[in-house]
């Protein structure tokens, strides 16, 4: 590329053999990584062809773009300026060490239930803000999700920042192979609001549990079946195909995800203290266990039995050991599983049955 330097200030990063360092591409929008003149900081520019945004659709795609600026989140990556030169779009965003949530299930195999509930907090914290700006992402998907290093605000694992938030109506916000991440109202009609934005985290949830995301809003139940009834529902809901039928109130929202995920936390601790097998991840489909002895499954209702007990008892000094500070894991080691084996952790069924119960 002859020109380097954009908006002034920002200049794209030529690699040890003199060319463009480039990040990504999507659609017709190319991505480099690009420096901050003023600070030396690095940042994320991306160039969009003027000719990929559709000429009715415009006005809007620039009205979002700027507003994109005023948006301040711990979980968006932020957009720091926006322009238009000769033929291009420039848009400048935070550069983010990490990795997309579709690259990392590819790497790892499907997320833990507690990880995943975590996002999803992240997800809507995100999306209850960018509301007050008039903003929507319109892709919420995997692609568009990135882990980077840090724990979350409560201290948890996996910290996430939506990226591409403005990029609405361009080709860098192309729908491509990931439409199944798309609410119907929005494939059919073009019609985006939080509604719709909760449809398409749902089927990113239903991704990152399973790693195959939902077709035409089928839940796929037979994969699901071993996550908590509360879990499934709460789902469900998500991809309703009427938009009316799915949760519409930000923070009520917010409040049953985080429910959800205290009764997995409270779980895993119950698992730890009686030294439970806990499926926290979906076995390969190869790796799946036998059938289990009717002996086992007597042992694990054994089990269950003084767990629930347990949680009568010490409810307490349960409450305790969950407020107690976290110790966060490096990116890319889900909860749970030993750092010595990427490979997920496998229960027997029929101990996984009884705890998903």
């Amino acid at each position: 590329m002859e020109r380097t330097t954009f908006a002034e200030h920002y200049r794209i990063c030529a690699k040890g053999d003199g060319s463009d360092r480039e990040l990504s591409r999507t659609g017709d929008a190319i991505t480099y990584k690009a420096k901050d003149i003023r600070s030396g900081e690095p940042v994320a520019l991306k160039l969009i062809p003027i000719a990929s945004v559709d000429p009715a659709a415009r006005e809007q795609f620039e009205e979002q773009a700027r507003a994109a600026q005023l948006l301040d989140h711990i979980n968006v990556a932020k957009v720091s300026a926006f322009g238009v030169e000769d033929d291009r779009f420039v848009f400048i965003s935070e550069y983010l060490e990490g990795e997309a949530l579709d690259s990392w299930i590819a790497a790892n195999g499907p997320m833990a239930l507690d990880a995943v509930l975590r996002i999803a907090l992240q997800v809507v914290s995100a999306l209850s803000a960018a509301s007050f700006h008039g903003l929507t992402h319109r892709a919420i998907r995997p692609s568009n999700l990135m882990i980077v290093p840090g724990p979350t605000a409560e201290g948890g694992w996996p910290f996430v920042k939506l990226i591409n938030f403005g990029l609405a109506g361009s080709n860098a916000d192309s729908q491509g192979g990931e439409a199944q991440f798309v609410s119907p109202e929005q494939l059919q009609y073009g019609t985006v609001d939080f509604r719709s934005e909760i449809y398409s985290l749902g089927a990113t949830m239903c991704f990152l549990l399973t790693g195959a995301a939902p077709s035409a809003g089928t839940i796929p139940l037979q994969q699901l079946s071993r996550f908590p009834t509360r879990v499934r529902n709460l789902l469900a809901q998500m991809l309703r195909n009427n938009p009316d039928e799915r949760p519409q109130d930000p923070v009520g929202f917010a409040e049953e995800i985080r429910e959800c995920l205290l009764r997995v936390e409270r779980r895993q601790v119950l698992a730890r203290r009686f030294g439970i097998p806990l499926v926290s991840i979906i076995p390969r489909t190869s790796e799946r266990p036998h059938r289990v002895p009717r002996r086992a499954l007597a042992l694990a209702a054994l089990a269950l039995t003084l767990a629930a007990l347990a949680a009568i008892l010490l409810a307490e000094p349960i409450r305790t050991v969950l407020h107690r500070n976290r110790t966060t894991k490096a990116i890319g080691v889900p909860i749970g599983v030993p750092e010595a084996s990427p490979e997920p952790i496998i229960a027997s069924r029929a101990t996984g049955q009884a705890l998903a119960a």
